[in-house]
């Protein structure tokens, strides 16, 4: 299954070239001469990082320049990736020759640091970037997360009230609906809320929900089923505080 360091080093060479179709008729040679292509694919990689580490190195290299260490660091990401799975998939030809006809891509790759500096072109040819300022908007406001800082300074109470609270985002302002039981909470400390919220703050009180009567209805509720099932009837009924 070891493969003739002459195919690996004239594989190398086309990778060099960017001869797409010369890598694909050498794959297709391999496997046709009987070679194993999961091992001539290692054996590749290995010459590959080598070459790699020369030129990271300064070191003369006997086929790759320096001006190539972006295509090659990219070239072997993609061939890496091939060979996990090359191993899973019924004709690993296939992927071998997917990762090679990549490299017609290359010639198209832009850095990063080109797509900051000229902005990122789109459809219609007009470039937009993206600001801080833009992305905050973008991202919009985190209300749980100015609570949390609000709880950092002004105490867990009344973070904890404005968890209970309602809150409602309007166009210039926002609207607190609160339960009579947390609206002085809420009030006293209005001056320290109102630094992280970016609109102007308005409260509003709101009635408590009467919660003996709720727990009566849902009491009511269970009684009614037990009637449905059993035909029964009540006898006495007493309310419990």
């Amino acid at each position: 299954g070891i493969v003739p360091e002459t195919l690996v080093e004239n594989f190398l060479k086309n990778i060099k070239e960017k001869n797409i179709k010369n890598l694909v008729l050498i794959l297709e040679k391999l496997e046709k001469e009987g070679f194993d292509l999961n091992t001539f694919w290692k054996e590749m990689l290995e010459k590959l990082h080598t070459h790699l580490i020369n030129l990271s190195l300064d070191e003369k290299d006997s086929i790759f320049s320096k001006e190539e260490i972006k295509d090659l660091i990219y070239i072997q990401s993609v061939f890496n990736k091939s060979i996990y799975e090359a191993r899973r998939h019924f004709q690993p030809k296939h992927i071998y020759q997917l990762a090679v006809l990549k490299l017609k891509f290359l010639k198209d790759l832009r850095s990063l640091e080109d797509i900051l500096k000229n902005g990122i072109k789109i459809a219609d040819n007009q470039r937009i970037s993206a600001s801080p300022e833009t992305e905050k908007e973008n991202k919009g406001f985190d209300i749980a997360n100015a609570i949390l800082k609000v709880g950092k300074e002004a105490g867990g109470i009344v973070a904890s009230a404005l968890k209970k609270a309602k809150i409602e985002e309007r166009e210039d302002h926002f609207l607190l609906l609160l339960d009579e039981s947390i609206y002085k909470i809420v009030e006293a400390k209005l001056e320290i809320i109102q630094k992280h919220f970016p609109k102007p703050l308005k409260i509003e009180k709101v009635k408590s929900t009467n919660t003996k009567t709720s727990k009566s209805k849902k009491r009511d509720e269970s009684v009614d089923k037990v009637l449905e099932l059993f035909e029964g009837k009540i006898m006495s009924y007493k309310e419990q505080s």
